[in-house]
């Protein structure tokens, strides 16, 4: 199932599937270790659309709400 970082649950993991967005975006993203293909895990969330720390790899970064709504993930969830 493809879902966007932001409705991940903390602790949980998926590979990164798509990343929406333009160039300068991307590259942002891209720099900060954020692959397709990559895993990410949440760390911390906050309730009230604050920032997500994600682990991609042994790398730990920060992301605006706003931004983790752009990368989508692919997970595996029980029915």
């Amino acid at each position: 199932m493809k879902i966007n970082l932001t409705e991940m649950k903390t602790g949980e993991k998926g590979v990164v599937a798509d990343i929406e967005g333009g160039e300068a975006f991307i590259k942002k993203i891209t720099n900060m270790g954020l692959r397709k293909g990559s895993t990410a895990q949440i760390l911390s969330r906050n309730i009230w659309c604050g920032p997500l720390t994600v682990r991609i790899g042994r790398t730990r970064i920060a992301i605006g709400y706003g931004m983790a709504k752009k990368i989508l993930v692919e997970v595996k969830r029980g029915k």
